[in-house]
């Protein structure tokens, strides 16, 4: 059993992966309609339906965009327990194959009844960086439903966790919505493929470690400033900058984060024609170097820039 934060409402969506083998997707969430089980086309940038829910499978190490059930109301107090009934996955068998016939987002997620390890020697980006950047994106709800993943897409929903650290979504509180490179049972999340072929999952990735769908940031040795935008209605769009071992002041598939979204109001550092929710500088820190900040202000009213944290 897998219980989701207690924030969704009717139109809301999970990024949902399955920790076992047969599992159909209707009874999983009976009271979904039929044709709102997704997977993500990385070559047209739109989500897909799943065909025939009421006999089809989740494939290990997929991750599928699944709408709450239609019962729900528009309140945002409602949680979801998801129930996974099956054989349990284990050992290296599972591979998950990704595409890169567009901008190379691919929705995977973790195939095991554990937790997922991202970071390490032993951990999944580790035995994947020849096919993936060290970029991993997280969906939450909390504004309006994608249709896609690029510029078209208004809403402020992305955690992210990368080789520089982590940054909450949006509108979210840094101390607790930003993702860990620990991944929950039955998470699925985006990676970004540099070119085709198959993820490796193995038992050495497996974690016991406690975490949330998303949970608080881990604490690394790491020159690190995370910026908040303030909005007049009391939003915050967050912005980290990471001087980190090993990331450059160029563009780094494993240090720099884009943005996947265009909200409204938005918050971004600027690198080059690139904005950046994650921008990774080289190591050590200098007190003289200047980082560039862009803004997207939608309302009259005043707007506050903060140093929210510091390490």
């Amino acid at each position: 059993k897998r219980y989701t934060t207690n924030n969704l409402n009717r139109l809301d969506y999970v990024y949902w992966s399955a920790p076992v083998s047969g599992q159909v997707f209707q009874l999983f969430s009976p009271n979904t309609v039929a044709r709102r089980f997704y997977t993500y086309n990385e070559g047209t940038d739109f989500f897909d339906t799943v065909p025939n829910v009421s006999t089809a499978t989740f494939t290990p190490g997929v991750g599928y965009a699944i709408r709450v059930p239609d019962n729900y109301t528009s309140v945002n107090n409602q949680q979801y327990q998801g129930s996974f009934v099956g054989v349990p996955n284990n050992g290296t068998s599972v591979t998950t194959a990704v595409t890169k016939n567009g901008n190379g987002y691919n929705l995977v997620g973790n195939p095991y009844p554990s937790n997922l390890e991202l970071d390490g020697l032993t951990g999944f980006y580790e035995t994947n960086k020849l096919l993936i950047n060290k970029k991993f994106y997280f969906w939450t709800n909390h504004e309006n439903n994608p249709t896609s993943l690029g510029s078209s897409y208004s809403g402020a929903n992305y955690a992210i966790w990368n080789g520089s650290g982590s940054v909450a979504p949006g509108y979210g509180n840094p101390d607790t919505l930003a993702p860990t490179s620990s991944v929950k049972v039955g998470q699925g999340f985006i990676v970004e493929a540099k070119q085709a072929g198959s993820l490796i999952f193995n038992n050495s990735m497996r974690n016991a470690a406690t975490s949330n769908f998303v949970s608080r940031i881990k604490s690394v040795q790491k020159d690190r400033f995370w910026l908040s935008l303030i909005t007049p209605a009391n939003n915050s769009y967050n912005n980290l900058i990471a001087y980190v071992e090993g990331a450059t002041d160029n563009l780094d598939g494993d240090f720099d984060a884009e943005k996947l979204e265009a909200p409204s109001d938005d918050f971004y550092s600027v690198l080059g024609t690139n904005k950046l929710t994650i921008q990774g500088r080289k190591y050590p820190l200098s007190s003289s170097d200047v980082v560039a900040l862009g803004t997207k202000l939608a309302t009259a009213g005043t707007y506050k820039i903060t140093l929210t944290k510091t390490e």
